[in-house]
């Protein structure tokens, strides 16, 4: 091949002898180093090999340096711009030598050692791209540590070196067992890419990647950065000799080889921890194998990512054939580059991703088995690197007692002990695969024996001797033979002790049994936030009745379907309420006509007719084919909340409660509630009160409240409006996600927070957590009293400790079901697959466990969303929007506006074609929803966005400041530095003139045309701006921001310490 000019230095070490143009592969690796050092460490690769025996050590230094004269990419470097390998003719390595066996433990020094060579760089034009060092460990023990950059170097290329440097140091002791070969040239290499069909290739994998990209999210333990990192660690894992044997057994039987039988088990356990079924994973394939240039050492790998459609319901032995074939096909077409493949897709760019393949899957050759070292036992071990370039890689060797699995892991995403389950959980895995083959996807097993009985019993041990038998009245009245002048409630206008509580109480349960309130009756309540609300629910509970809310604010049609579906014959309200309900055919008993009549009646306890499973209450919430679904919660049930809620997170005689929710919202059954079953005091804040921040603070700071429960949006509401309690508090926040903003600020302000989780289905309240930092995710802590929890798969198997899966919720919560419902009872309430008898309610709720045995909430599986502490149906939203004049289609979708900032939008396209405004939109649609159920925002399109499938696509969604908006018009640029870039980018990218709003990758960009501006920003202004600058400054007005001001600097330097040194190089 014909050499290409250069202009050599002279002066330098070593004859430039040829240039030879960069692969693909290798411009793609060279780019992705200019990212910065820890970046192209993570192109380090090294190996030690433990030489024991009467080793020669000059000898062996003797054969690096034959070694390196028989192969260029060992004396190769690249030109600045990475587009030619430069091949020095002439050039004798340094060969590093100590001594670590005076070192007090030459073990740790080794792997010290081993630890810097791969975190120090590579200086890709000036090289070496190889180090080599002789280290000696004891009289009859040297190791020879060889470290080289990916760019001239690949694992099948480690294999050659091994195995010739063996023989020549044989030739040099004078026992050569053979002579070596002339080594091909690298040249022989690039004339076989030549010759293959890149367009067939091209076409092959274009049209494997045609339909939408896949995105793999695997489970991390940290928070992921707004930047790739490359910070790494190893975990090794073996999988013995037993269970390879019955592998390889399986692989026989499947007919593939065992490296496809391994790779296919780490498809499906992708899948098992992801729920993806739509997977790629990348497979290293070596050029040497393909070419036939056995003897090539340099960078002749490719990088394949094999795409895998999983059926969860396919035998695992299906999934091997699929794989096989995948596998066959993608080698057969391995010459086109994995990044060429990059730029022919349609990749959105992820600053905190590498594209496409976050997991690489490799299988080192045969362990990397030697020749010639006569006499010399061989050991070859990779080093573990500091940088990885992938989320995770997978390495896997053959040895002696099995298959080692070397596992690189980014650490700024995983924790070593995560990886360590990781790699157990796969080896359960293959285990399962052994045991049966033709085992389905999704039931393979996947989590260790210590770990099931970890899932299933001991973070479920919560068994609690409380009394289920007891109603609520029963406990106040108990309190009230125990203090009954003690202050039980505080209402507007209104304050009882428990005797007077229970006098009231007690008049008003005679006045309902009179009126046949019984077992099994259903009584609304439709009451102002007032005393008369608590003593309405605990005379209903006496009479025998269970009590359905009726909010005076909830539209006229829902309250309307409420009481029919609930079939309420009787409602306790006002005169001033009652014309407001619609209740035609529904018997009324206001309460303040009959007054006079309830103070003259005797305070005598009536008999107590109900029992622990009659139905205590109803209560409605969203449902998804427009109407919403009642919930019927039996007393035993809400016996054990508020006894569990009484131990955790507890409550005391002198404590005073402020009430703020609703009684709609089954979360005021503590507040109205918890305090007078232990003695303390309900203070119950007016309507009018829970919606001004400010009277709330006021409220709160009179009262001496010495604890609140609210939703998100409520304390927000408070912090907002100045509150800072005076006395020790207690802060109980639950309904929606606790985002680490709010925590934070609650932290600050209270003595004791929690973090309350549970849905109506399982009586209010299901885990707590006590809050004492703030953590990226908020834990929902653990299962209350007599509750049990588990994550499970959609097959109902167990998820991995780490892993999402949708949360069931077993124990003496768990409700009767759905009222006139029993098709959503039966979908919604199953049988546990741990304990038989055990009804599990399966929430919807993504959630996952947490090593230390808590649990995090993820996010919703379905439609169903939390806006402001309310559950609801964005089904039921978007109902209600068609029903509005005008609207052809409708979509309701939640807009997180920030940290905490969850905002319901409705989208919506006009019949047509006219307007229609947001304000009388959303006038019409108040008519069919209450307050909390109306978008914060709506959005009027021309058309509703699909998905391949015509659905609704909600990712596509624009924002809602950005819908409707006209696109930003092109603004030419102005500064010197906005011009020069611009021109450049203008040649780089071979497009018209940019605007300064321009982004450098939504205008066909990436990592290597990156890589030739930050060039001709160095050839042309002098400016020397390190990669990942562009990376994070992607819009030319901000990168020329940034140009301009290393050009004022470079006019007049200043002195610049530390990091900044480093950034404002020139």
């Amino acid at each position: 091949m014909k050499a290409t000019p250069i202009d050599y230095d002279p002066f330098a070490d070593g004859m430039l002898t040829s240039t030879l143009p960069a692969t693909e592969a290798q411009k793609e690796i060279w780019a992705a180093a200019q990212l910065g050092d820890d970046a192209s460490c993570a192109f380090n690769e090294s190996i030690h090999i433990h030489l024991h025996g009467d080793l020669q050590p000059d000898a062996l230094a003797l054969a690096i340096e034959r070694l390196v004269v028989r192969h260029e990419s060992m004396r190769t470097t690249f030109s600045p711009d990475g587009e030619l390998l430069c091949i020095v003719d002439s050039f004798r390595p340094e060969i590093a030598r100590l001594d670590l066996s005076t070192e007090p433990d030459p073990e740790a020094a080794l792997r010290a050692y081993c630890v810097r060579q791969v975190e120090t760089p590579f200086d890709l034009e000036h090289g070496p791209l190889y180090r080599f060092s002789i280290l000696r460990m004891s009289e009859r023990h040297q190791v020879l540590v060889v470290t080289a950059h990916h760019i001239v170097c690949d694992g099948w290329s480690s294999f050659v070196m091994t195995c010739e440097l063996g023989l020549l140091y044989d030739d040099l002791c004078g026992r050569a067992i053979r002579p070596l070969e002339a080594a091909p040239a690298f040249s022989e290499y690039l004339s076989f890419l030549r010759t293959q069909d890149r367009a067939k290739s091209r076409d092959y994998w274009v049209q494997q990647f045609k339909e939408s990209l896949p995105a793999l999210d695997l489970p991390t333990d940290k928070p992921r950065p707004s930047f790739r990192t490359f910070r790494s660690g190893r975990v090794d894992h073996l999988f013995d000799s037993d269970l390879v044997a019955g592998l390889n057994e399986v692989a026989g039987r499947c007919r593939a080889s065992l490296v496809v039988l391994l790779f296919s088990g780490w498809m499906a356990y992708l899948h098992r921890i992801t729920g993806a079924t739509d997977l790629v994973t990348g497979m290293p394939a070596a050029g040497q194998n393909a070419s036939g240039i056995h003897g090539l050492v340099g960078h002749c790998v490719n990088l394949l990512p094999i795409r895998v459609a999983i059926l969860p319901s396919m035998s695992f032995e299906s999934l091997v054939a699929l794989t096989r074939e995948k596998v066959l096909d993608a080698l057969e077409h391995q010459d086109f580059t994995f990044g060429s493949l990059l730029q022919s897709l349609p990749i959105p760019r992820d600053p905190s991703r590498i594209p496409l393949v976050p997991v690489q899957f490799n299988v080192d050759p045969a362990g990397i088995v030697t020749e010639g070292f006569s006499g010399i036992e061989v050991q070859v071990n990779n080093n573990p690197r500091s940088f990885e370039n992938f989320e995770l890689f997978l390495n896997l060797t053959k040895v002696q007692d099995g298959i080692r699995i070397e596992c690189q892991f980014n650490s700024d995403l995983f924790e070593e002990e995560g990886i360590r389950d990781r790699l157990r959980e796969f080896e359960t895995l293959m285990a399962g695969v052994v045991a049966e083959p033709t085992e389905t996807i999704e039931r393979l097993p996947v989590v260790p024996s210590d770990w099931r009985t970890r899932l299933i019993d001991t973070w479920n041990a919560t068994e609690a001797d409380l009394d289920l038998s007891v109603h609520v009245h029963e406990m106040v009245e108990s309190q009230c033979a125990h203090s009954p002048h003690a202050t039980a409630l505080i209402a507007p206008g209104t304050v009882y002790n428990y005797q007077a509580l229970l006098d009231r109480v007690n008049r008003l349960a005679s006045a309902l049994q009179r009126l046949d309130v019984g077992r099994g009756s259903l009584v609304g309540i439709a009451l102002e936030r007032d005393a008369d609300m608590v003593v309405a629910a605990l005379a209903i509970w006496k009479a025998g009745g269970a009590y359905v809310p009726l909010d005076p604010d909830f539209p006229p049609d829902r309250l309307r379907f409420m009481i029919d579906d609930a079939e309420v014959r009787l409602v306790v309200s006002t005169s001033g309420l009652a014309p407001r309900l619609p209740l035609e055919g529904v018997s009324t008993l206001l309460l303040d006509a009959e007054s006079e009549t309830l103070s003259e009646m005797e305070p005598i306890a009536p008999p107590n007719t109900s029992r622990p499973d009659d139905l205590a209450y109803i209560i409605y919430t969203s449902g998804s084919t427009g109407q919403p679904k009642g919930v019927r919660v039996l007393h035993r049930n809400l016996a054990n909340f508020l006894g569990a809620m009484a131990q955790r997170p507890g409550l005391q005689p002198q404590d005073i409660l402020l009430a703020v929710t609703t009684l709609s919202f089954d979360i005021s059954l503590l507040e109205l509630f918890l305090p007078l079953t232990v003695g303390a005091t309900t203070l119950v804040a007016s309507r009018e009160q829970t919606r001004d921040g400010a009277a709330l603070c006021d409220l709160l700071e009179t009262s001496g409240a010495t604890m609140m429960q609210a939703t998100p949006a409520t304390w927000t509401l408070l912090i907002e409006s100045g509150w800072r309690p005076s006395r020790p508090f207690t802060a109980l926040c639950g309904g929606e996600a606790l985002s680490g903003e709010l925590a934070a600020r609650l932290i600050e302000r209270t003595d004791r927070l929690y973090n309350m989780y549970g849905p109506t289905e399982t009586t209010v309240w299901s885990s707590v957590h006590q809050v004492r930092k703030v953590e990226p995710i908020a834990s929902i802590g653990t299962p209350i009293a007599n509750t049990r929890m588990f994550v499970l798969s959609d097959a109902m198997q167990l998820a991995p400790v780490g892993v999402a899966g949708e949360l069931f919720i077993g124990g003496a919560g768990v409700s009767e079901g759905y009222h006139n419902r029993e098709d959503l009872t039966r979908d919604r309430f199953v049988m546990s697959p741990f304990k038989d008898g055990e009804r599990l309610y399966r929430t919807g709720d993504l959630v996952r466990w947490r090593r230390g045995g808590t649990l995090q909430y993820l996010g919703r599986l379905d439609a169903q969303v939390k806006i402001r502490g309310f559950r609801l149906e964005l089904g039921e939203v978007e109902a209600a929007m068609l029903r509005c004049e005008g609207v052809a289609e409708a979509v309701a979708a939640v807009y997180e506006a920030g940290p905490g900032d969850s905002r319901l939008v409705g989208y919506y396209v006009a019949r047509d074609g006219s307007e229609i405004p947001a304000a009388r939109f959303r006038e019409q649609l108040a008519v069919f929803l209450p307050e909390y159920m109306l978008p914060n925002q709506f959005t009027q399109l021309d058309a509703i966005p699909l998905t391949p499938n015509r659905k609704a696509d909600r990712k596509a969604l624009p924002a809602p400041a950005q819908a409707g908006a006209e696109r930003i018009a092109r603004v030419a640029p102005r500064t010197q530095a906005e011009r020069a870039l611009a021109a450049i980018w203008q040649d780089v990218l071979s497009i018209e003139e940019p605007g300064i709003a321009d982004d450098f990758f939504e205008l066909g960009g990436h990592s290597i045309l990156a890589a030739r501006v930050i060039a001709r920003l160095r050839d042309e202004l002098g400016i020397q701006l390190p990669l990942r600058r562009l990376f994070e400054n992607s819009r030319l007005e901000a990168l020329a921001a940034h140009i301009s001001t290393l050009m004022k600097l470079a006019e007049h330097p200043v002195d610049v310490e530390g990091s900044e040194r480093e950034e404002l190089a020139f």
